[in-house]
């Protein structure tokens, strides 16, 4: 199954490279794949404003800006 987030860009022979839209907004799961913290320790975080405010789609679904979360892991300010 392919990721919904990796766009394909061009396919030479048999190697296929893949581009990441820094606009995409991200799952939980992701965010914690790219910041390897228990999801308590980040939603903390969040709360005390040391990790970029999530974006509400709904009731139930909460999603972070790409950029932000890698300016966080990069150590840049957010």
């Amino acid at each position: 199954m392919k990721s919904a987030t990796l766009q394909p860009i061009e396919q030479t022979g048999k190697t296929l490279s893949f581009q990441f839209d820094p606009n995409r907004l991200i799952r939980l799961r992701e965010v914690l794949q790219l910041v390897p913290v228990a999801a308590s320790t980040w939603w903390l975080w969040v709360k005390e404003g040391k990790a970029p405010q999530p974006v509400r789609l709904g009731e139930r679904c909460t999603c972070w800006r790409y950029s932000d979360v890698i300016a966080l892991a990069e150590g840049k300010e957010v």
